[in-house]
């Protein structure tokens, strides 16, 4: 998608990665989220968090935090 330079961007970030790779490792938090939302080229259209509750609260909270406005953001969650 990233080839047509349609504006889409993707970044991956792996938490739990023990062997040797070219991703981002650690945990998404805040700062994470406002070096990917001040990178964006375009201006978002949407956000989807998906994940366990403590993520997808984190990672809302954070991008909130970045500017972006909530009515933007969608949220999956799973877990209990």
């Amino acid at each position: 998608m990233a080839a047509f330079d349609d504006g889409f961007s993707l970044m991956v970030t792996l938490t739990r990665e023990a062997v040797a790779h070219s991703f981002r490792a650690g945990r998404i938090d805040a700062a994470f989220i406002a070096g990917v939302v001040s990178a964006m080229k375009m201006p978002l259209r949407h956000v989807l968090i998906c994940g366990s509750d403590p993520f997808v609260e984190t990672a809302a909270e954070g991008t909130i935090a970045a500017g972006i406005d909530s009515a933007l953001i969608k949220t999956e969650r799973y877990g209990s």
